[in-house]
């Protein structure tokens, strides 16, 4: 004789639909006989009749809500795919063109992507201040050094020089840079004065505390420095927008501290042995002021996405580790 858990597991397996629009009444039965031997076949032994109560019991009754809870919104749903259809068909034109220029949008950025090491030794690190238009223009812009900095001018000049208002700002206020605060400040005015053969000097040492203080104390020593910088390439993901920003930054830094002794010429980029070492003064240019600041925002910035991954994989892991709150039975 089949029992109650019989009724309940065919009840499960049963289902039934309205077709609002045509006012018909539609049932579907999902063979009741397959439910019922299952469950008197569990029920042959005691732990059979045991895992019936404990486990296939619980789990009908939790299906059984979630039917409840589901269909009061069938009628809301159709009303809804009714109403929105017009508006879809009306607009469909605009939808398709946005998502032809989502794919382009993509397509670009993958092309782009591939100039970011050339961007580097151009002496620019990736504009993570930049949105994602302005990144790729910027990025496509990398096929020779005045290309670069003519893009990037553009960027920081551009509408009242807004977005160089935001990063000084930012850096001003980086919790990394506080003991900076007050050069930053000078920083500013210094631009604003457009007296760019100091600030290239003050940023040199801003970058320098930046590295120090997200990479490693020995930043200026050639090997560290180097191997460092090759470990965060090779432990990202080939594919990852975080390879080609550490790629980027990577080839910056390659040639600003690349070794300038005695009498070799000068750099045709900035290069900081030469300046700090004192075998000339920095060339004092606006572009030279702008990829420092870039440089050390992008610093800050990758280090703070770190910390911030490490912080969230730390809490993750700690609510897999924590003991259950349930009792055990």
């Amino acid at each position: 004789m089949v029992s109650d858990d019989t009724d309940m597991l065919r009840g499960t397996m049963d289902t039934e639909a309205d077709d609002n629009a045509g006012g018909k009444h539609i049932e579907r039965v999902a063979s009741p006989t397959l439910g019922a031997a299952i469950v008197e076949l569990l029920q042959q032994s005691e732990a059979g009749r045991r895992y019936v109560e404990e486990t296939v019991k619980p789990v009908l009754a939790l299906v059984a809500q979630a039917a409840d809870a589901i269909r009061p919104l069938h009628g809301a749903l159709v009303q809804f795919a009714q109403e929105m259809r017009p508006i879809i068909e009306a607009n469909w034109g605009e939808i398709q063109n946005a998502v032809v220029q989502f794919h382009e949008g993509m397509r670009r950025f993958d092309e782009a992507m591939l100039n970011a090491e050339a961007l580097g030794r151009f002496g620019w690190t990736i504009p993570l201040n930049a949105d994602f238009p302005d990144c790729i223009r910027l990025l496509e812009n990398a096929r020779s050094a005045e290309s670069a900095d003519a893009a990037f001018l553009e960027f920081y000049t551009q509408n009242d020089k807004d977005a160089l208002v935001l990063l000084v700002a930012d850096l001003q206020k980086h919790p990394k840079l506080i003991e900076f605060r007050g050069l930053l400040e000078q920083v500013w005015f210094g631009l604003d004065a457009e007296k760019h053969l100091l600030v290239v000097p003050a940023l040199l040492t801003v970058f320098e505390a930046a590295a120090r203080r997200c990479w490693n104390t020995g930043v200026w020593r050639a090997n560290q420095r180097r191997d460092f910088l090759e470990q965060r390439v090779q432990g990202s993901k080939p594919e990852s927008f975080e390879r080609v920003a550490w790629n980027a930054t990577r080839a910056f830094v390659d040639a600003l501290y690349a070794p300038n002794f005695g009498d070799d010429p000068k750099p045709q980029v900035l290069n900081r042995h030469w300046i700090t070492h004192g075998k000339g003064p920095a060339d004092g240019t606006l572009a030279d002021c702008l990829r420092l600041l870039q440089a050390i925002h992008t610093v800050l910035t990758i280090a703070d996405y770190a910390e911030t991954e490490s912080e969230e994989a730390a809490g993750r892991a700690l609510v897999a580790g924590a003991p259950s709150s349930g009792r055990r039975r």
